[in-house]
């Protein structure tokens, strides 16, 4: 028998939508209703047959919550949702929320994990949790990764890790569908989020930096109209960096 499950989905995302498209496919689930922080009218006529509800805070969403009341939903999946869940809303998925993150946990959480993966040498990959109040901190369900190149760069890893993530979620399902599956402990560690990625990516003048961390960092930003900036004396200069690599005979 097909479980009923709510989506909560980023119309936005290309990865997200392919992630969608695997639960409207799959025998084991019945997409009941789509969550979505904004309607994008690109995205919502693909599905026709789900609830649709538009909602950055589904936990102030009167309409949300009854419609997962009177349909017994006890499962929701989370695919490249952007706001914070509450836990007056996860409260009422007594089998789990489930969340793909573009980054192996416990290092990365947060935003601009392609960035930070890349910046701190980390593994490549995905990981998949169950969602708690804080960001991409619940019990983690299964990883894939893949060692960091020293060719891989931002456009590289946000795209691997996210066709990793629809991997791992198709070999995850039937753990998803029994809500009962085998994890490990997300350690604590440092959460980073979307105020912080300027700080993250400035250089001062005045300090030094070594050769490999400058590479790592101009690496991290190559990614459509990202760059890196530089702080001398009281102004900020971007840095939108080319990489072409050269090949010594």
């Amino acid at each position: 028998m097909k479980k009923n499950i709510i989506i909560l989905f980023n119309p936005s995302d290309y990865f997200a939508e392919q992630g969608l498209k695997i639960f409207m496919r799959s025998k084991l689930f019945n997409v009941k209703a789509i969550i979505e922080s904004k309607k994008i009218k690109k995205y919502s006529p693909i599905f026709a047959k789900p609830k649709y509800f538009y909602n950055k805070f589904p936990h102030l969403d009167k309409k949300i919550i009854k419609f997962v009341q009177f349909n017994n939903i006890k499962t929701c999946v989370s695919l490249g949702y952007q706001y914070r869940l509450r836990s007056s809303f996860l409260k009422f998925f007594s089998e789990g929320v489930y969340n793909l993150h573009p980054a192996i946990l416990p290092k990365n959480k947060g935003s601009h994990s392609t960035f930070y993966t890349i910046i701190n040498n980390d593994y490549i990959g995905s990981t998949l949790h169950i969602m708690n109040e804080k960001f991409d901190s619940g019990p983690i369900i299964d990883q894939i990764k893949l060692k960091q190149k020293i060719h891989h760069d931002a456009e590289f890893v946000f795209r691997k890790s996210r066709q990793l993530g629809l991997i791992l979620l198709k070999r995850n399902l039937k753990k998803i569908y029994k809500s009962n599956p085998k994890t490990k402990k997300n350690l604590k560690s440092k959460i980073n989020f979307k105020k912080n990625i300027i700080s993250a990516s400035t250089l001062n003048s005045q300090k030094k930096y070594s050769g490999d961390y400058i590479w790592r960092l101009i690496k991290a930003v190559h990614y459509k109209k990202n760059g890196f900036y530089i702080k001398y004396k009281k102004k900020s200069f971007k840095i939108i960096p080319s990489i072409k690599f050269h090949y010594e005979n």
